[in-house]
């Protein structure tokens, strides 16, 4: 994952291309502004991985909360940038 290599002048963000497609293929079948229009709406990594824990647990209980806690934990403790800002 990418996590550790992240520092303040980076950013990682996820894009979704329809499966048969890698990002040539797009720009050549869509054209360059339909792909620059998906790098647009591109998900940043902390909104990634938050979605992506939380569809695996129940928010509405103290147990699933507790779950995204201890899910999100080791993630946060890789990422440089929240290193020093960590008590986990």
């Amino acid at each position: 994952m990418s996590l550790p290599y992240l520092a303040d002048n980076k950013t990682v963000r996820f894009l979704f291309l329809p499966h048969e497609h890698d990002p040539d293929s797009f720009v050549r079948e869509e054209g360059k502004e339909a792909f620059e229009k998906r790098l647009g709406d591109s998900r940043p990594l902390s909104e990634f991985l938050l979605k992506e824990l939380k569809s695996r647990t129940d928010l509405g209980t103290a147990e699933g909360r507790s779950r995204l806690a201890h899910e999100a934990k080791p993630l946060l403790q890789k990422s440089p940038l929240r290193r020093s800002d960590c008590s986990c």
